[in-house]
C-alpha cells in the first residue's frame, strides 16, 4: 500500500486533468490504495468490486475505460484470475494525455 501512489491518484482527480465518471474515480483509488511506490500491485475484480461497493461489470467497465485512458496497464497471471497492474498517474504523463 503507497500513500505516494494513492496522492497522485487524489491530485489528477482535483485538479481535473483526466475527465471521467465515479466508477472509474473508485476504481482508480481502490487500486491506487493497494499499489505500491511503483504504482504496481494485484486485484481480483470481485476484490474491487467489494471495496468500492460496485457490480463486478462495472468493475470490469472501469478497468477498460482506465486502461484506455492510458492510466493503467493490465495483465492477467496464472493466479486464478488474479490482475497484475501499473498505474501511470505522473503529472507529466497527465499532460501528455490531455494534450492528445
Amino acid at each position: 500500500m503507497s500513500s505516494y501512489t494513492t496522492g497522485q491518484a487524489w491530485r489528477l482527480i482535483r485538479q481535473g486533468r483526466i475527465f471521467f465518471g465515479p466508477a472509474p474515480k473508485l476504481v482508480l483509488l481502490a487500486m491506487a490504495d493497494r499499489a505500491d511506490q511503483h504504482g504496481e500491485g494485484g486485484y481480483h475484480v470481485e476484490e474491487l468490486a467489494s471495496q468500492t461497493g460496485l457490480s463486478g461489470g462495472a468493475v470490469r467497465d472501469s478497468l477498460k475505460y482506465l486502461e484506455g485512458e492510458r492510466l493503467l496497464h493490465v495483465r492477467l497471471t496464472e493466479k486464478r484470475g488474479i490482475y497484475r497492474y501499473r498505474l501511470t498517474l505522473d503529472a507529466q504523463r497527465a499532460d501528455k494525455l490531455k494534450s492528445a
